[in-house]
Parts: structure tokens; sequence; C-alpha cells
């Protein structure tokens, strides 16, 4: 089994050949000895992922035979940019409810688009059955998928506002609470967004104001141009020694 790893430059060592009898405390050792930049393990060894998580060490789950719990192979990203244009849908995780989430889906289901809903607070199953062309996630790396979405259709929180405008990808707010409205009146004061109030909320509302988004992109990215050119992280960090007592 080594060869194929051996021809392609990989050195591999296996500690133990166990199934299920293998705990994290017996490979916590060796992972700590021989500092591996990988840990492949069978699903029938949960515990090699808990020893390569606490060591820092990214993990691959192998499956064999025809069960293969969720989680486990090599799967293709769901993030990359799909054949037709892609919507992100989250409502945060304080103000999310089934109905909005349900609402703006059926909205934008009817747009040529792919759809990718991060759920949050609210459970996928309460979502009842769902178009074939809409994803939907508890979570998702919420950076990655704004980097490729061609609209965002959000509550208007801080991450999401903030994210999307780096991005230059024009929005779409049903704000409902906290900052929500007034990050909302700014997006749409300087035509980055549109917004829909919680009285105005419908399917086929979420349908108009979402056709009329790519409208709203020129501004969207002008915006994002301004936050390139701001300081990095990096360099805050560095001037941040100069301001302390």
């Amino acid at each position: 089994m080594d060869a194929p790893l051996v021809r392609n430059g990989l050195r591999p060592f296996r500690p133990a050949d166990s199934f299920y009898e293998i705990y994290a405390e017996d490979l916590e050792p060796e992972l700590t000895r021989l500092r591996p930049d990988l840990v492949v393990h069978g699903w029938g060894v949960p515990e090699a992922a808990v020893a390569a998580r606490r060591a820092g060490i990214p993990a691959l789950w192998h499956g064999f035979g025809r069960m293969l719990p969720d989680g486990i192979g090599f799967e293709p990203g769901p993030f990359e940019r799909p054949p037709r244009p892609l919507i992100y849908l989250t409502l945060g995780t304080a103000f999310g409810t089934a109905e909005v989430l349900t609402t703006a889906i059926r909205g934008l289901a009817r747009l040529d688009a792919h759809v990718v809903v991060a759920s949050g607070r609210v459970r996928p199953d309460d979502l009842g059955e769902l178009p074939a062309d809409v994803t939907v996630r508890a979570w998702v790396p919420q950076a990655d998928v704004v980097a490729h979405a061609d609209l965002v259709v959000h509550h208007g929180g801080s991450g999401s506002t903030l994210g999307a405008l780096a991005e230059g990808v024009p929005q779409l707010v049903l704000p409902h609470g906290a900052d929500q409205f007034a990050n909302a009146e700014a997006l749409v004061t300087v035509g980055a967004a549109l917004r829909l109030l919680p009285a105005e909320l419908s399917a086929d509302a979420v349908t108009e104001q979402a056709r009329k988004l790519p409208s709203r992109r020129d501004a969207a990215r002008a915006i994002a141009a301004e936050i390139a050119a701001m300081p990095s992280p990096d360099e805050v960090a560095r001037e941040l020694p100069k301001h302390a007592k």
C-alpha cells in the first residue's frame, strides 16, 4: 500500500494497525515525535481524527466498502463558481427564521441561478422540500462563498455586509434588528444594495429586487477598491506598538 505514496515523493508511516480499538492517546506520542503533514485514517478509527485535531495536523478519512458515512473521501469543493450565477443567502446567527428563509428561497429559486444557503440556527430539515438548484448547509465558509458569488442576500449583519463589500458583490438586505437597518440604509445610500423591510418581504418582492441587483455591481466594486486600498491587518499590527504606553 505504501509503494504508490513513495513513488509520489511521500514518506508514509503507520503507527498502528487496528480496527476500532485504537485511542487518541495511543497515537499522540507518535504524532508529537514525527509531526506529519497529514493523517489519513479509516472511518473505523475515529480516534485518529481526534489525535490529529489535538496535534493541529490536517486529517482525511479513508472509507471502504459501501458503508461510507458523510464527510468521508475526496469531494469536489462545493463553492467553485458554477456555470450559472451563484447567489448566497444567509440570515446570520441571531435573527434567522424558517419563515423568512423559505420566503427568500422561493423568491431566489425563480432566478436562473444556483442558491447556496447558510441556514444558521434554523435546521435545514425545517425548510421542507427545496428546489434542485438550492443547496442548504447549517454553516458554510462564508468568505469562500462570497468570493464566488454574483449576489449576496442577507440580514444586514456587519460581517456579511463588510464581507460582500470587500468582494464587490451587490447585496439584497433583509434587516430584522440590531444594527441591520442602519447597515441596509448605508448600503442603499451608496448604491451597492437594495433592501426589503419586514413588512415588504415576500417571495415576489425578493425575485423582483434580486433581478435589479446587477445594476448595483459598479457601486459595489468601487467600494471594494476603496477597502482594498486601506491598510492591511499586517500594517495595522505593525503600527500598534507605537501607540502602547
